[in-house]
């Protein structure tokens, strides 16, 4: 399996190299090869293991200084975080917050790790900047014009953190917002006419659930779901066919509607419909017979692209 490139089996003999397991010899060296390869195609349980090895010195660690391991650990996660590793970002910014192996506790820092994500437009730093905002509580004197710019300059580019967070502004009169709940969906409906998907789940949970500070109206949230349906969208189908599965969106938990779904997605060759339908067949689920033969006719259609 190893000389397959089988990803598990490299993984299994790298740990088994690191620590000699299984009558095996120790052999760091080995161990580090095989985990800086599969490292490469972005397997998490490999990174955290790799990381691990530094911090605990083990493998070719062992006989690092606690400074080098200190050095090597920062420069693995930076260059991780170069490469735009979700992972490394929240390690260094949970240790700048609260002190780590690699980072000192430094709040300040902190703040900026964040401000450069959110200048690159990282979505994962915008939110936490966002966050970081609302905990300082709903006192407006702790939000200035620029945390009101900020929000208006990420909500225009389509980022859902800051759509909800403007939302919550304009119906509470925070972050500098005038309270203005009327502007609500009318500011929703312009960024989604301008193609921001985003918006389009900020008015969906809006209307469906309330979000803390809305009337809800789930029928009207249901209606919405429709209409994007029409439009091939995505989220929409697999919010719908969620609902009619577990009975929730105001739709009714119903395998006899789940399938008549699925098969009207099936007919317009959506993928998602042609999917579910092979796999409700192939093994008789999803309020479908079993029936493999029209299952491997849906997976053709499927596998041709449609």
């Amino acid at each position: 399996m190893i000389h397959q490139g089988n990803s598990w089996a490299k993984f299994k003999k790298s740990r088994i190299l690191t620590y000699g397991l299984y009558g095996f010899d120790k052999n760091p060296e080995e161990a580090l090869r095989l985990l800086d390869e599969l490292i490469l195609a972005g397997d998490l349980s490999v990174i955290m293991f790799k990381y691990d090895c530094i911090c605990d010195a083990q493998g070719v660690y062992e006989k690092f200084s606690e400074n080098t391991r200190l050095k090597t650990a920062r420069e693995f996660l930076e260059d991780l975080i170069k490469h735009g590793n979700q992972w490394a970002r929240s390690q260094k910014f949970g240790q700048l917050c609260f002190g780590g192996f690699c980072f000192e506790r430094n709040p300040d820092e902190a703040r900026q790790f964040l401000d450069t994500l959110s200048a690159q437009d990282i979505e994962w730093g915008i939110g936490k900047k966002i966050h970081s905002l609302q905990d300082g509580g709903y006192d407006d004197k702790t939000h200035s014009q620029e945390t009101k710019e900020f929000l208006e300059s990420k909500s225009q580019k389509g980022f859902i953190s800051p759509i909800e967070a403007k939302v919550e502004g304009l119906i509470k009169g925070i972050y500098k917002f005038k309270k203005d709940p009327d502007q609500v969906l009318p500011f929703l409906q312009a960024l989604n006419q301008e193609g921001k998907h985003a918006a389009r789940v900020a008015m969906f949970e809006l209307l469906n659930n309330g979000m803390g500070y809305w009337e809800k109206n789930p029928e009207e949230a249901r209606l919405l779901i429709e209409e994007w349906i029409e439009q091939e969208d995505t989220w929409a189908i697999t919010t719908k066919l969620d609902g009619l599965y577990k009975g929730l969106y105001g739709y009714t938990a119903s395998k006899t509607q789940t399938k008549e779904f699925i098969e009207q997605l099936a007919l317009r060759k959506n993928r998602i419909g042609l999917y579910l339908q092979a796999l409700g067949m192939l093994y008789g689920k999803l309020g479908f017979e079993q029936d493999k033969e029209q299952a491997h006719d849906s997976i053709r259609l499927y596998m041709l692209g449609f």
